[in-house]
């Protein structure tokens, strides 16, 4: 048991598991199943982190799509009044892009990290 804890730590919640260990004064270490509380911060943070790559994955998928919009702007055949509607679709989207993007940025520290730029319309 002694390998599953960090060296010279005195308690350690591993949440693959789910047990806490603690280092006992004598050196010994006692293991318990997670409390209802830590299973909780476990889940909580388990949601966070999928949440987190959800995010990550959609936030380049949209900034992805940008691009291709505007390919297909330039493509677009048709009347005036759906090449129109077209473009103004797409700048909605952009636009809520860019909203979603900055809003996560702000809920979600971690991607403070991440190099994602959302092209301008």
């Amino acid at each position: 048991m002694t390998e599953i804890m960090p060296e010279g730590a005195v308690e350690f919640w591993d949440e693959a598991t789910r047990m806490y260990y603690e280092r006992q004064e004598d050196g010994e270490l006692t293991s318990r199943p997670f409390n209802e509380a830590e299973n909780r911060k476990a889940d909580e943070a388990t949601n966070y982190a999928y949440l987190q790559g959800k995010v990550v994955g959609l936030s380049a998928a949209v900034a992805a799509d940008i691009p291709v919009n505007g390919a297909f702007l330039a493509l677009a055949e048709g009347s005036e009044a759906y090449r129109d509607q077209v473009d103004e679709l797409t700048a909605q989207s952009t636009r809520q892009a860019q909203m979603l993007c900055a809003l996560a940025r702000m809920a979600l520290p971690a991607l403070e990290d991440v190099k994602m730029s959302i092209p301008e319309l």
